[in-house]
C-alpha cells in the first residue's frame, strides 16, 4: 500500500535504489539527521566520525589507532600492557624494562626493572647500581663496603666505630 507518500509492507519488504531518512528507527535503533544509536544511548554513531560504545567488547586482533588490540594485550611500538600477566613492559625487551603486579607467578624475581642497573626484586631488594641516594638513609642492620652496621655500632672483624 502507498497511501501519500508512506509504505506499508506486511511480510518482507524488497527495496531497489536508495533510501533516504532524516528521522525514523529501525529495532531498537534511532536514526536522526546526525546520527544512528540505540534506545539507550549505550551505541552510538555519529555523522561527524565519533562512536560511543559504553559496553564496548573488542575481542581477537583489533587495531585502535597505533595500537595492536588482542584478547590480553594492548601493544604499541614501544609499550606492551598485559592483561593476563598483569605487567606493562618495552616491547621490544621485556626482560630488562617491565613493570611486573605478580613477579612470582611467571617465575619473574622483579617487580621493577628498568634496564640493568636498576631494579627492585619481588623480595624488597634494591639493585641501583651507580646510584646517587640523597636525603637521610637509616638501617639497623647490614654492610656497607666490608663494614657491619648493628643497631648501636658499624664494624668490621673486631674494630668498633661508635
Amino acid at each position: 500500500t502507498l497511501s501519500g507518500y508512506g509504505f506499508y509492507a506486511s511480510g518482507s519488504a524488497y527495496l531497489e535504489g536508495s533510501i533516504n531518512a532524516t528521522s525514523g528507527s529501525i529495532g531498537d535503533f534511532i536514526i536522526d539527521d546526525s546520527e544512528i544509536r540505540d534506545s539507550s544511548n549505550d551505541l552510538r554513531l555519529k555523522s561527524s566520525g565519533q562512536i560511543t560504545a559504553s559496553k564496548a567488547l573488542i575481542q581477537g586482533n583489533s587495531k585502535i589507532a597505533g595500537w595492536d588490540v588482542t584478547d590480553t594485550l594492548i601493544q604499541g611500538t614501544n609499550i606492551t600492557l598485559d592483561a593476563a600477566d598483569s605487567k606493562i613492559y618495552k616491547t621490544d625487551d621485556e626482560d630488562n624494562y617491565h613493570i611486573d603486579f605478580t613477579p612470582e607467578a611467571e617465575g619473574n624475581q622483579y617487580y621493577v626493572k628498568f634496564g640493568p642497573n636498576f631494579a627492585v626484586s619481588s623480595s624488597g631488594i634494591l639493585v641501583a647500581s651507580g646510584a646517587v641516594i640523597e636525603g637521610i638513609l637509616t638501617s639497623s642492620e647490614g654492610l656497607i663496603g666490608g663494614f657491619n652496621i648493628d643497631d648501636t655500632s658499624i664494624f668490621s672483624t673486631g674494630e668498633k666505630i661508635k
